[in-house]
């Protein structure tokens, strides 16, 4: 065996991150076999009295009477995803929020950019979102776990791609490109699919007639909190919304 073939090589793979689904950093055993590496996911939650995160939904509480909260799936600086229960459709789905108290608030534009990719290859199905005194939410397809041959990985690879044209060919730039971000499909008309996940950070790069925005210069003021950053500022909430 040769000394390649021995070492540990970088690729990417499918892992489940406290069972969300995310593509995550893997590598490459002897004979191709592949082994998923976990990132650790730190939970910027409210602190609650014993020092430890207190998560923004606990377990079987309803949001908006429709989806039912099942188990927290991940979470990090801008939000928690938990996996609930469509009580319409009686299909699991990914329920995403983040704090209504959240001075950064990223889902707005996620929505945003959601919805004008639907029907574009390599991206999840737009279900519904809303908000409340408490907290922004926003209700997608669910995807599964895997793990890849190295042909397979290629292949993802060109897929990635193709899922980057596909943001960029609306007007958008994503802006967080990592493996965490791309998760497999979960049917069976979707298991060899590739999906482009987190659009909070995303920017639009064109303007209406479709030509691109002058860039501009990096200063303080860049740097600094404005009314274009995405969120839900200036809203108040009077309740949940209807999904959309």
């Amino acid at each position: 065996m040769s000394n390649y073939n021995r070492q540990y090589q970088q690729a990417f793979c499918i892992t489940m991150i406290n069972g969300s689904f995310k593509l995550g950093a893997a590598r490459i055993l002897s004979g191709w076999q592949m082994q998923c590496l976990v990132p650790a996911l730190q939970d910027h939650a409210n602190m609650n009295g014993t020092g430890e995160t207190a998560d923004i939904l606990p377990p079987n509480c309803l949001v908006k009477d429709r989806w039912k909260v099942l188990k927290k799936i991940g979470g990090g600086g801008f939000g928690e995803i938990y996996e609930a229960l469509d009580l319409l459709t009686r299909e699991n789905v990914a329920l995403k929020v983040e704090s209504a108290q959240q001075p950064k608030q990223v889902l707005k534009m996620e929505v945003a950019v959601l919805k004008k990719l639907q029907g574009k290859n390599h991206v999840c199905k737009f279900i519904g979102c809303g908000r409340n005194d408490k907290f922004n939410y926003v209700v997608m397809q669910l995807q599964p776990r895997g793990t890849f041959t190295m042909s397979t990985t290629l292949r993802l690879g060109k897929q990635i791609l193709e899922s980057i044209e596909a943001i960029h060919s609306v007007g958008f730039l994503h802006r967080d490109i990592k493996p965490s971000n791309f998760a497999m499909g979960r049917l069976p008309s979707t298991l060899r699919k590739c999906y482009m996940l987190d659009f909070g950070l995303a920017r639009q790069y064109t303007n209406t007639t479709g030509e691109v925005r002058p860039s501009l210069a990096i200063s303080s003021v860049c740097l600094s909190p404005t009314p274009r950053q995405p969120g839900f500022q200036g809203s108040k909430c009077q309740g949940p919304l209807q999904s959309k």
